[in-house]
């Protein structure tokens, strides 16, 4: 369920009050900072980055550095692979 609220709120961001996306992203950094499942690592970090980038979210850009550099050194490919691939798009 946790890697799934990160694409529903992704899709439903524009339609959230502010008080909700705040809410929304505390969830998913709380996910991304303390889950050890690879598909909710991937699905948040994915997400927070992809909010950051087209809603001009500097706060979580500065917040989701530290955790994309830890996750780089991820044992499984698919986490380290991505969290790569954002780290050099921040």
């Amino acid at each position: 369920a946790q890697w799934s609220l990160a694409k529903l709120f992704e899709a439903l961001w524009t339609d959230m009050t502010p008080a909700q996306q705040a809410g929304a992203q505390a969830i998913m950094q709380r996910n991304l900072a303390a889950h050890d499942d690879w598909i909710v690592l991937n699905n948040s970090m994915q997400v927070l980055f992809d909010l950051a980038a087209h809603h001009g979210l500097a706060d979580v850009k500065t917040w989701l550095r530290p955790h994309l550099e830890r996750l780089q050194n991820d044992p499984r490919k698919s986490v380290a692979s991505r969290a790569t691939k954002l780290v050099k798009r921040l």
